[in-house]
């Protein structure tokens, strides 16, 4: 297993607890996957990049800390994430990590030049699309976000510095993606910068590691998970949302009328549990939950592919996160190909 590629599970960019919580989700119903370890020395470079997105599971992976080779900065609080920061240098052994103190000549912040870890696409990874690594998410060849591209609140276009950056002041939306880390350390321009979120399920670890830089996000070349035509159909299995210790409850992150309303309508519709479509996987049992009702916003979604079975995880991992068996006939049952 440890010879087996490894890709990202999603390719994008999660600003929120929701968008962390919708590609959770679709891990434990099978339609991403969890990673069974870490990115070798020699995968990093192409790996550990602006937009990519890696949910491992504590216990089946083994891995108890995350490393990537980047040097980053001390972590700080952000809603219900950890975020870093890349930095020039690392700190030297044995140095305490303290914050530098900075004149306040305009720094070397977020520049349009691009280095080896920023990207230039965000949908190379779903499973209809045949450009980019791994069996993620994608919307298909040829699907490039133009620049009319609608990336959501508080995304803007492309500049040759990043509104905030190099100018002095920071805006809240600035924040929202580099917390307090602006200019308390020696970064790197262009930096990239490292969001971490953890859960848990069924008494298991699951941990979400994602990476971007603030030009590809200001820029909409990462759509967000509640974005995707596909995740944001998700329901959200209620043990996610209200079985967690988030300092920040999950609706006081949505910023925008339009999250709030699709957050709300989701939480009024959700059918209970015996009305959720069952699909059954090839030589398995694993579980996948489909929105009984139809969304009316994405008329022609594509649909994915029910033979995805998370990377790394056999029996062990399905019984830990199967629902009881059916017991009445409000179930359906999906075979590969069936939808």
């Amino acid at each position: 297993m440890s010879n087996a590629p490894l890709d990202a599970t999603y390719t994008g960019f999660i600003k929120n607890t929701v968008d962390a919580l919708l590609v959770f989700e679709a891990c434990l119903s099978g339609n991403l996957q969890h990673v069974a370890r870490r990115p070798h020395d020699r995968e990093r470079q192409q790996l550990i990049t602006s937009g990519s997105v890696f949910v491992y599971e504590e216990h089946a992976s083994g891995i108890k800390r995350w490393t990537d080779g980047v040097n980053w900065s001390p972590s700080r609080i952000l809603q219900n994430f950890l975020v870093y920061r890349e930095m020039n240098q690392p700190f030297p052994p044995g140095k305490k990590k303290q914050a530098m103190k900075r004149d306040k000549k305009p720094q070397t912040g977020v520049t349009k030049a691009y280095n080896q870890r920023s990207r230039a696409t965000s949908f190379s990874n779903m499973p209809n699309g045949s450009a980019g690594p791994g069996p993620g998410f994608g919307a298909g060849p040829g699907f490039v976000a133009d620049p009319g591209f609608d990336a959501g609140p508080g995304f803007g276009g492309g500049a040759s510095t990043v509104a905030g950056f190099g100018a002095g002041e920071l805006g809240d939306d600035d924040r929202d993606l580099v917390g307090s880390l602006i200019d308390s350390y020696d970064f790197k321009p262009n930096s990239l910068l490292k969001k971490t979120i953890t859960i848990t399920y069924n008494g298991i670890l699951h941990h979400l590691v994602s990476y971007y830089t603030v030009e590809d996000v200001r820029s909409g070349r990462l759509l967000r998970p509640s974005q995707h035509p596909i995740l944001r159909k998700h329901c959200i299995r209620e043990e996610l949302i209200n079985s967690q210790s988030f300092r920040t409850p999950v609706h006081e992150e949505l910023t925008s009328d339009e999250e709030r309303q699709l957050w709300h309508s989701r939480q009024a519709i959700m059918p209970p549990r015996d009305q959720f479509t069952y699909a059954a996987y090839p030589y398995s049992v694993y579980p996948q939950y489909i929105q009984a009702h139809y969304d009316p916003a994405i008329p022609n979604a594509p649909a994915l592919p029910n033979a995805h079975q998370p990377q790394g995880f056999g029996v062990e991992h399905q019984n830990v996160y199967a629902p009881p068996p059916p017991h009445n006939n409000n179930y359906h049952h999906h075979h590969p190909g069936g939808y």
